[in-house]
């Protein structure tokens, strides 16, 4: 080994620039983007549960397993609040699961919340 007395110099300033010129000339001058997970507002599936949670009552009235005076005041009262909040989650907005691009940095709908199976940012 060599006695190196001074250490050797890097110039980062020098060293960057160098890296922008060769990175810009082999790949071309492009948007970077970051891969983002939007897990959605979470309707789309709670309508979907109201809606089979409603079939199972049926099923089991016709069934005839609610036949006591309590259970069918319980039955209507459960079906009632579940009909009210179907047709209350069938007018918002539904938002689905989704990925999508965005340069880094930029504002989303999920600014801040960052989906641990997010993905490091590409090419767009």
């Amino acid at each position: 080994m060599q006695d190196c007395r001074p250490a050797p110099l890097i110039w980062a300033k020098k060293l960057d620039a160098y890296v922008e010129e060769w990175f810009l000339r082999k790949f071309g001058d492009g948007l970077i983007c970051e891969t983002v997970f939007d897990p959605g507002n979470g309707i789309t599936e709670r309508v979907a549960e109201i809606r089979a949670t409603r079939e199972r009552m049926r099923g089991d009235r016709e069934a005839e397993l609610y036949d006591s005076p309590d259970d069918a005041q319980w039955f209507r009262q459960r079906y009632a609040a579940l009909r009210q909040e179907l047709v209350s989650r069938e007018r918002e907005p539904q938002r689905p699961r989704e990925w999508s691009a965005a340069p880094p940095g930029r504002p989303s709908r999920t600014a801040g919340k960052r989906h641990p199976m997010s993905r490091p940012a590409r090419r767009c």
